[in-house]
């Protein structure tokens, strides 16, 4: 499905802090799905920190897992005085250390599903330190992610003369993503835990054979919750096209999943007198971003606002989420076949 979305609206209507019904299970998948806008991302953060651990919460407690480095970024950025990133010298402490240091530092823990896949392969009870594991964007976790099952094979002289249950077992060892879903399963099951899973847009789980065995249990969420509203939808099918109605000066965001492509239509852009540029992750080893990009995206995780004298901002998956873009933009063009 590609299409562009013009002109969102905000209608008043309840945060998910207030939308929602707290029945929360153990030894399960507690799953909210809420619309963009509904306040996901806070209503985890506080609300539901209190709800599961109590009123006056131990924070070190929480680990937060989410998709993108981007996302980690922005979730501490702006929560600076909840929220942290994995410490190297406290996160790998015998538990009595752990919880003597902790206390001096007593924040939820934020990263991403692939640090917590390489750290579950390395500590494999590292879920056991947390009552709270909240797994963010969870539908982006399936795997194996095309990326890492290119990185992890290319190492292999013949990888096509492999069977399918050698490539299985190869992905299983090497793979973070499954590292992390192995984890979030066990941490489930186990009990111990209370694990939440959160999305806008969550996926069909019965085809995860990886999770088939967890229960689900969905929590009630009112139809009056906050969400962006489009005011008008319209499918396209030649990108260009939709770049060449864009009038002058008119701020917009462009969302393509593949660098390539995202490169090739700046490129056109420009050549039409379009003020734009393009972000992405910064490990993309094969395609580095300038200074400038560097720039760019640091301040859209800080600030939030839409870059001065652009009109068009290309992003890619990794950029688009837990990031809020607070500068009105008339216009959105998904460039994607993913609803």
């Amino acid at each position: 499905m590609k299409e562009f979305i013009k002109n969102w609206d905000e209608p008043k209507r309840k945060y998910l802090s207030e939308a929602i019904t707290p029945d929360y299970q153990k030894k399960v998948f507690n799953i909210i799905e809420a619309p963009c806008g509904s306040g996901k991302t806070y209503y985890a953060l506080h609300g539901l920190v209190e709800t599961i651990l109590g009123g006056n919460p131990q924070y070190n407690k929480v680990l937060y897992l989410i998709d993108t480095c981007p996302g980690r970024d922005s979730i501490i950025e702006h929560n600076s005085n909840l929220c942290r990133d994995f410490d190297q010298y406290i996160d790998t402490m015998d538990e009595i250390a752990f919880s003597e240091i902790e206390q001096k530092n007593d924040k939820t823990v934020v990263i991403t599903f692939a640090k917590f896949g390489v750290l579950m392969r390395k500590m494999p009870e590292y879920y056991k330190r947390f009552s709270l594991i909240v797994v963010d964007e969870y539908h982006s976790i399936a795997w194996p992610l095309n990326n890492e099952k290119m990185d992890i094979l290319k190492e292999y002289k013949n990888p096509k003369k492999m069977d399918p249950i050698s490539i299985n077992h190869l992905l299983e060892e090497q793979s973070n993503s499954y590292a992390a879903m192995k984890g979030i399963k066990t941490a489930a099951l186990d009990g111990e835990a209370t694990v939440v899973l959160i999305s806008a847009t969550p996926p069909d789980m019965h085809t995860w054979q990886l999770w088939k065995d967890v229960p689900v249990h969905k929590i009630q969420v009112a139809e009056d919750v906050f969400r962006y509203k489009e005011n008008e939808v319209i499918p396209f099918s030649d990108p260009k096209a939709v770049l060449n109605q864009l009038q002058p000066g008119e701020k917009a965001l462009f969302y393509t999943g593949h660098i390539k492509n995202m490169k090739k239509l700046i490129e056109y852009s420009r050549a039409q007198g379009i003020r734009c540029e393009g972000v992405w992750s910064l490990s993309n080893k094969e395609h580095p971003m300038t200074d400038e990009q560097v720039a760019i995206r640091e301040k859209l995780i800080k600030d939030g606002e839409f870059p001065d004298g652009l009109e068009i901002l290309f992003i890619n998956k990794s950029m688009c989420t837990s990031i809020n873009i607070r500068t009105k933009v008339s216009t959105v063009i998904a460039y994607t076949s993913n609803r």
